[in-house]
């Protein structure tokens, strides 16, 4: 039986967004104990260079999948093999490119990393950023192969490497680490790996996907034509790391490694937070549309909302509708009605128990809703507003449909042990609708 790829590639990508937010819980405590204060912040703050190295394959990747598919839609064999080439060399001078560049910062540490850090953390660093840069220059020509094999859309074997090494490294690592090993075994391991799982994806494109090459003819105006078309790519990849990596790097330059490694331990820590809140909204959002509804309901059956009472028609001596008047009494009544009855029962749920699951922590969709239930007490505090307003829209030839529009608005506050959470709601309910029925044009 064939196995859908696209399937099997996102349950594998959901289970791998799992473990990953599972093995950092595990592992970066352990890590952080075992490396110390100094060892963790070095090591934190060469990773921003490395990601500003990986900037040197300029978004080429995704030239690689636009025109690898269009030789392959078009038939031409040899248009694959020759983009093949083109990308292998390209890759492989940049990896060189990399390598260089990286080993010419590792002899220059004191400026790399600035003045707050002592001379053995400037040599470990100096260490580090040369096994993590050739980590990096390998994985550019082993990233035409990795693109080989997501444009011939073999997830399942592609997701199962990654996941061999994100499952494998910290396996391996947490009992070194306990044995009294450090970071340098660490970037070692990661480096092994890298080479391995290289290994995985050139074997399996040239044995089982046949990946063609073509060395003869590099074509200079393809490469010009494809560097044009990542242009943006490759600034947004830019503004990225700008965004993302340029913290630690500055801190290790004007307060050290120790606060780099405060700075990245809490860092995690507001992406757990980000998750719970996210779960804590995920729950209350179905609570607070079924209170909105129930209380514009209750108010309808009970009879306090009178339809008849909102809209005056104003009529010419044939009976013909010439203007409708809002009643701004019955308007305003019945919007403090609504928030009223919002509030109300807003304040019923302002001490309560909520079940998350585990699942739902993650972040995965896959585990949503799954797993054993975490019970947390909560406190929340509420407001509401609710706004009337008239929409009239055709409805056929001189028809129109006239609605009496309620616009809820609630937020709620959740406050937990630790931080709090905000939660915003918006409803749209129709109160009132009148067809207006005009002369037929004869």
């Amino acid at each position: 039986m064939k196995v859908n790829q696209i399937r099997a590639g996102a349950v594998l990508s959901y289970v791998s967004m799992a473990l990953s937010t599972i093995i950092s819980l595990v592992y970066t405590p352990i890590m952080l104990n075992r490396l110390g204060d100094s060892e963790f912040g070095v090591y934190q703050a060469v990773l921003p260079i490395i990601s500003y190295l990986n900037l040197l394959s300029f978004g080429l990747g995704s030239a690689y999948v636009r025109y690898y598919s269009r030789f392959r839609a078009a038939g031409d064999r040899e248009g694959c093999a020759k983009l093949n080439g083109m990308f292998f060399l390209t890759y492989a001078v940049l990896g060189t490119l990399v390598l260089g560049i990286g080993f010419l910062l590792a002899g220059h540490g004191e400026i790399i990393f600035g003045k707050k850090l002592t001379a053995d953390e400037i040599a470990l660093g100096e260490k580090l950023l040369r096994i993590m840069t050739v980590n990096a220059a390998l994985a550019f020509p082993i990233s035409v192969f990795e693109s080989h094999v997501t444009i011939n859309e073999e997830y399942i074997f592609q997701k199962v490497v990654a996941l061999g090494r994100q499952v494998l490294n910290p396996l391996i690592m947490i009992p070194l680490l306990i044995l009294g090993y450090r970071s340098v075994t660490l970037t070692v391991l990661a480096l092994i790996f890298t080479v391995v799982s290289g290994l995985l994806n050139v074997i399996f494109c040239l044995t089982k996907l046949k990946m063609p090459f073509s060395f003869r003819h590099y074509d200079f105006k393809l490469m010009r034509e494809m560097v044009g078309f990542t242009t943006f790519v490759f600034i947004g990849i830019v503004v990225d790391n700008l965004n993302w990596s340029i913290d630690r790097l500055l801190l290790a330059w004007i307060h050290g490694t120790t606060a780099v490694t405060v700075y990245t331990v809490a860092a995690q820590l507001n992406v757990y937070y980000q998750s719970f809140a996210t779960a804590i909204s995920n729950l209350l959002i179905p609570r607070v549309n079924r209170i909105v509804a129930d209380a514009v309901s209750d108010a309808v059956a009970s009879g306090q909302v009178d339809c008849s009472s909102l809209i005056l028609f104003e009529k010419d001596s044939s009976g013909q509708v010439t203007a409708l008047r809002s009643n701004m009494t019955e308007f305003n009544r019945l919007q403090s009605l609504i928030s009223d009855t919002v509030l109300a029962r807003l304040s019923q749920m302002t001490s309560s128990d909520l079940a998350i699951p585990l699942g739902t922590l993650t972040g995965s969709n896959l585990l949503a809703g799954r797993g054993p239930y975490i019970h947390v007490r909560t406190q929340s505090v509420g407001s509401a507003t609710a706004k009337l307003r008239n929409a009239l829209t055709a409805a056929g030839i001189n028809q129109t449909k006239h609605q009496v529009l309620l616009d809820v608005e609630v937020y709620v506050t959740v406050l937990l042990p630790g931080f709090a959470t905000s939660v915003k709601v918006n409803n749209e309910l129709c109160v009132a609708e009148t067809v207006i029925v005009g002369n037929v044009p004869q």
